[in-house]
C-alpha cells in the first residue's frame, strides 16, 4: 500500500484515517493524480458518507439514493468518480479535490454550503 504524504493533511486528521481504513487505502492510490479534465464525463458518480455510500448516479440514472437525514454531519465526505475518489472531506478540512474541473464541482459545492449552513 502506498503512503500518505503527511504534509498535504494535518496531524490531526491524519490519525483521524486510522478510523476509516478503506478511505485511507483508496485515497493512498490517488492522493497524487491530477483533478480529473475540464471534459470529463464520469459514467458513474458515488457519494459516501463515512464510506457508506449514500448516492449512486450511473449513465445518466440515479441507482441509489438513501435518504439522509438534513442534520446529518459525516465524519468522511467522499466523491468517487468512475470508481477513484475524486473527493474528500474528513472533519473540516478538504483532503483531496481532483473533480475542482468539472462542471458538476460547482453543483455539488453549493449543495454542501447550503446544507451546511442549515
Amino acid at each position: 500500500m502506498q503512503e500518505l504524504p503527511t504534509e498535504q493533511i494535518n496531524h490531526d486528521t491524519y490519525k483521524r484515517l486510522d478510523d476509516f481504513p478503506t478511505l485511507a487505502e483508496d485515497l493512498a492510490a490517488v492522493i497524487s493524480k491530477p483533478p480529473f479534465p475540464t471534459n470529463y464525463q464520469p459514467e458513474t458518480i458515488e457519494i459516501f458518507f463515512d464510506e457508506i455510500p449514500v448516492y449512486t448516479w450511473m449513465n445518466g440514472e440515479t441507482v441509489l439514493d438513501v435518504p439522509v437525514l438534513q442534520d446529518t454531519e459525516p465524519d468522511a465526505i467522499e466523491i468517487g468518480i468512475d470508481g477513484e475518489l475524486g473527493f474528500v472531506i474528513l472533519g473540516d478540512q478538504l483532503i483531496l479535490n481532483r473533480i475542482k474541473n468539472l462542471a458538476l464541482y460547482d453543483e455539488l459545492m453549493k449543495s454542501y454550503a447550503s446544507n451546511r449552513s442549515g
